[in-house]
């Protein structure tokens, strides 16, 4: 039998009460962590995990075209399958609020990690939720800037109480974008106004409305689609203001950035000021990585319109323009028509064998950096609880 070494224990007690002390210490300080991101661990993921969290998916009609107020199998295989970080809800999933929450419900019941669920509440004719018994009719956003900022705090307040009482967690909202064409089918009074200050202020207050009750704001579209009277839905387009001249459109979401709006949605809009390869923002690394995260310091979630809108992908097919966009910096694509086909455009994309070492190691940075970002972002809005 070996004989109990009592000077090894001796000398080995200073150390155990040190680690005590550091565990001890740790616990005592749990809050501290728990509020402090630097201090979380984002647990470790398969690739086929991570690229699905980059996806932002619609839901919105069964193969028949008849609304999806509850999921299909085929929605529901498609979910499984490419675990997406999130669902964006539209009008043709809500009928009530007992449905619309067994809807979330569902959702939440088939994937992994707990989604993002995003909608446009916007106010005004955007609004998916309007009609809902209960809900209160929030009027546009220019109506609402003239009323003052006690207005629009009321509002925003009300519109993040009830997507929050819905289990909604993010709003593609409030619009950023200066109104220079109030009659303009495609934006019009969706914009608080032409004035940058008017605009600034009133995003400020929507997205401090917004985020005080649990949900997300995702200002838009960056970094301005207010200049063109294209509808970005149908066509590409191109702002030619000077960078001086862009200084004002940026404003509101300088102030937006300073206010911690947690998410950003990019415009399929070319800007040649900021992008002299006439790429559309949402495609373009020196706009999303150079001034929205470098020049502007935005730390939150960059998010896509709708990878399927033709103002982005006339020339490139939703797949390259997929790859694009998360390549050039966007964390969330959203909308692709097809989810499992970019989901494996992706991974084959990132895969070691299709790319160069240089570029595998860009893409896998990128990859590890939008998923940190999104995990850290569910866990700050307490979507999915936290490890540290």
């Amino acid at each position: 039998m070996p004989t109990f070494n009592y000077g090894r224990v001796l000398k080995l007690l200073p150390m155990c009460l040190f680690g005590l002390s550091l565990w001890a210490a740790e616990l005592s300080s749990a809050k501290t962590i728990i509020e402090d991101s630097s201090h979380y661990v984002v647990p470790v993921a398969t690739d086929a995990a991570m690229i699905g969290q980059l996806l932002l998916v619609h839901i919105r009609y069964h193969g028949d075209g008849s609304n999806q107020l509850e999921l299909d199998d085929s929605t529901r295989a498609m979910l499984a399958d490419v675990q997406p970080g999130g669902v964006v809800l539209y009008g043709a999933n809500i009928s009530s609020a007992q449905q619309v929450r067994k809807l979330i419900a569902d959702i939440r019941g088939v994937l992994r990690i707990p989604p993002f669920i995003a909608i446009d509440e916007e106010g005004g004719r955007v609004s998916r939720i309007r009609g809902l018994a209960g809900t209160v009719i929030i009027p546009p956003a220019r109506n609402l800037a003239l009323r003052g900022q006690d207005a629009i705090e009321k509002a925003y307040t009300i519109i993040g109480t009830e997507l929050a009482a819905l289990n909604i967690n993010m709003d593609l909202a409030p619009v950023a974008d200066l109104g220079f064409y109030p009659a303009l089918s495609f934006l019009g009074d969706r914009a608080f106004s032409s004035n940058p200050e008017i605009v600034s202020q009133a995003v400020a207050t929507a997205v401090t409305a917004l985020q005080a009750s649990g949900v997300i704001a995702v200002v838009k579209h960056f970094p301005g689609h207010g200049r063109t009277q294209d509808n970005s839905h149908e066509t590409s387009s191109a702002i030619t203001a000077t960078r001086a001249e862009l200084e004002a459109d940026l404003r509101p979401f300088r102030t937006a950035f300073a206010v911690g709006a947690g998410g950003l949605m990019t415009a399929h809009v070319a800007y040649p000021a900021l992008d002299a390869t006439g790429l559309a923002a949402s495609i373009s690394e020196p706009i999303l990585q150079g001034l929205a995260r470098r020049e502007l310091g935005f730390k939150g979630l960059i998010v896509t319109d709708a990878i399927e809108m033709r103002g982005l992908a006339p020339k490139d097919s939703e797949k390259d323009a997929a790859l694009a966009a998360f390549m050039a910096g966007a964390d969330l694509l959203m909308g692709p028509t097809n989810p499992l086909e970019i989901r494996n455009h992706l991974t084959k994309a990132l895969s070691p064998s299709n790319i160069k070492t240089v570029e595998t190691r860009a893409a896998r940075a990128r990859l590890l950096d939008s998923y940190r970002r999104i995990m850290m972002t569910k866990y700050t809005y307490r979507i999915a609880p936290p490890q540290y």
